[in-house]
């Protein structure tokens, strides 16, 4: 196993974005903190007491939308890490496979869901949302469908509902729940003259490893069979 970044990751959600800077950078000691509490009714001395995410909470409920995202963008282009690391898994394809002609072959399903054509291989819905070429590299980006999951607060504060200006219009009680819409994301680097595939594999299972695997040899053999002989 070794690591590695997306090939094709270039957008960053507002949480993501977040998560990216590190709580150091959030005190009084760096100077967007410091320029934004003037704008609220936070104390130095709070920021410095409380940290991250109690001065986040503050923030959002005294900027406007507007003042806050930009917070964090600002925050985010300075002390962000940038990229997305995963675990990188190196995959051979049988001997005698033929890789010429595999991007044209994966671009024609392009955004249209891969369980059609392939659903004696994937056990799930499946879409290719991005794909690019270079040289005897091909970067693919795959979606799995879209899930809701509960989301659970790691903190001890009442879920708030805003709307698209950023006003607050709701508050959750304790006994309810929000359900949020999850769809996960792969993505795997062909390198058509050696015939390996790197595909990362975090947050998905390794059953969805295997069929992505196996949907990419068939793809190559113009055939909706399952490959994956001679794989060592």
């Amino acid at each position: 196993m070794t690591k590695n970044k997306f090939f094709l990751r270039d957008k960053y959600t507002l949480e993501e974005k977040i998560d990216r800077v590190t709580a150091d950078k959030f005190t009084m000691n760096n100077e967007e903190v410091f320029t934004v509490i003037e704008k609220t009714r936070i104390s130095p001395k709070q920021v410095s007491q409380e940290g991250k995410q109690w001065l986040l909470n503050n923030l959002r409920d005294e900027l406007s939308w507007d003042e806050y995202t930009n917070f964090i963008d600002v925050l985010f282009q300075k002390h962000g890490k940038k990229g997305s690391v995963f675990n990188q898994q190196l995959v051979h394809f049988p001997r005698n496979l033929e890789t010429d002609g595999l991007f044209e072959k994966l671009k024609k399903y392009e955004e249209d869901p891969l369980t059609g054509p392939f659903g004696a291989i994937l056990t799930q819905p499946l879409f290719i949302n991005q794909l690019q070429k270079k040289d005897d590299k091909i970067d693919v980006s795959f979606y799995t469908a879209v899930k809701f999951e509960e989301y659970e607060s790691t903190e001890d504060i009442p879920i708030q509902v805003h709307n698209e200006e950023g006003e607050k219009i709701n508050e959750l009680r304790p006994e309810q729940s929000v359900r949020v819409p999850m769809r996960r994301r792969v993505e795997l680097r062909i390198y058509t003259d050696r015939k390996i595939m790197s595909i990362s594999n975090s947050k998905i299972p390794n059953r969805l490893q295997k069929e992505i695997y196996n949907v990419v040899v068939a793809l190559a053999r113009d055939s909706p069979v399952i490959g994956g002989e001679d794989n060592d």
